[in-house]
């Protein structure tokens, strides 16, 4: 099944090449490559030689192309697991929770790449405070709003000491409503506090977008639900 679904990620890539001057001879050929490949076997004008004839290939050089093609499919299909844990269709893998470590931790890698990673993590609670803080280090250094707000978003629940910190100054002083809002829900991971149900009660009452308001005033209903029973 495996093979299959990589042989037809392969079919879709074929597919965008101009098919506007695909015979349909053309689309036979490839259609039968196509099931050469989930039989496991190689095309035989894979082995056709430049001058049009057909090579006499030794076991060897039919091992290294099924090993070749075999590689591409394997790295077709763990990208496609990738992409499917990020979207949360798929539970990650341990290779998948170290891959998404070493990638916020690696400085070289991009903020958005290291969002990307985060989100793995969050999918199996692997949201560690050493994560956190570094997450927190990303949103200071960036000055792409949505960015933030992601990190804001994907670390709610978190209740890491730095990241309430960040959340506080968000909150208070980001000029971008969405910031706010999002730094704003993430305060759920630290209450019930005392001081922070006071910052909300602020914040639902003063602050200028009222989107903001209203999340800061569901967050107290919430607070005040939990609180009664």
């Amino acid at each position: 099944m495996v093979v299959s679904i990589a042989t037809l990620l392969i079919s879709v890539d074929w597919s965008k090449q101009d098919t506007s001057q695909t015979t349909a001879e053309e689309r036979i050929v490839e259609l039968e490559r196509e099931i050469a490949h989930l039989k496991g076997t190689v095309y035989e004008s894979e082995l056709v030689e430049s001058d049009g004839t057909i090579a006499n290939p030794t076991q060897t050089e039919i091992t290294t192309l099924i090993d070749t093609d075999q590689d591409r499919i394997n790295h077709l299909v763990e990208s496609m697991r990738w992409t499917m844990t990020v979207r949360g269709l798929m539970n990650p893998t341990t290779q998948h929770i170290e891959r998404a470590h070493g990638m916020i931790f690696n400085d070289k890698v991009s903020a958005q790449r290291k969002l990307v990673a985060l989100r793995v993590l969050q999918t199996c609670d692997k949201r560690s405070d050493d994560v956190a803080r570094k997450m927190v280090e990303v949103y200071y250094k960036t000055s792409d709003f949505n960015l933030q707000a992601e990190i804001f978003n994907i670390l709610d629940g978190v209740d890491t000491p730095e990241f309430a910190q960040a959340i506080l100054e968000a909150s208070s002083s980001s000029p971008n409503a969405r910031v706010r809002k999002e730094a704003v829900d993430a305060l759920s991971g630290f209450l019930p506090d005392p001081e922070l149900i006071d910052w909300l009660q602020q914040v639902a009452t003063t602050d200028k977008n009222k989107d903001v308001r209203r999340e800061a005033d569901r967050l107290l209903q919430k607070h005040a639900e939990v609180a009664s029973n």
